[in-house]
C-alpha cells in the first residue's frame, strides 16, 4: 500500500485522476541526485499521484523543485538561496522547502516574505486536495 493511496482512491472517483502526471523513477532519481534530503512524503507523492495543475488557477505542483533564481531572478532570488519550491498559488504566494535543517515548509509571498508552515508536506497536500477535490463537488 501507497502513502497516497486514498488520495488516489478519490482522484479516480472525481474523474481527476487525469489533472496529474506521475514522474519516472529516472526524475524521481535526478531529485533525489540534486537535492540530498528532500523530504521521503514528497517523494513518494510524484511517484504515487505525480505533479500538475489543482483547479482553474487554484494550485500547481510543479514537476520537480525549481530554485529561487528560477522565480525571482538571480538578483532577488539571493535572500531566498536556501530555499528551493514544489509549487505556487498563481497570485505571487509559492510554496517550498528550506533546505537548512529539516527540510521544513514554507510560504512564499510576492514581497518575498516567508513565513514557516509547520507541517510536513503529506499534511499540506492533503489538505490542498482535500479543498480541490471539494471544489469538485460544486
Amino acid at each position: 500500500m501507497g502513502r497516497y493511496d486514498d488520495v488516489l482512491y478519490q482522484l479516480i472517483r472525481k474523474g481527476a485522476r487525469s489533472s496529474f502526471e506521475r514522474m519516472s523513477k529516472d526524475e524521481i532519481n535526478e531529485i533525489i541526485k540534486k537535492h540530498p534530503g528532500v523530504p521521503a512524503d514528497y517523494i513518494e507523492y510524484l511517484e504515487e499521484i505525480g505533479y500538475g495543475d489543482m483547479g482553474d488557477n487554484y494550485f500547481m505542483l510543479y514537476g520537480g523543485l525549481v530554485e529561487a533564481s528560477e522565480i525571482y531572478g538571480e538578483e532577488k532570488a539571493q535572500k531566498l538561496r536556501d530555499i528551493v519550491f514544489l509549487g505556487d498559488y498563481y497570485n505571487g504566494h509559492s510554496i517550498g522547502f528550506s533546505k537548512i535543517g529539516e527540510w521544513e515548509m514554507v510560504d512564499v509571498d510576492s514581497l518575498q516574505n516567508v513565513k514557516f508552515l509547520n507541517t510536513s508536506f503529506e499534511n499540506f497536500i492533503k489538505n490542498k486536495l482535500d479543498e480541490y477535490l471539494g471544489m469538485l463537488s460544486l
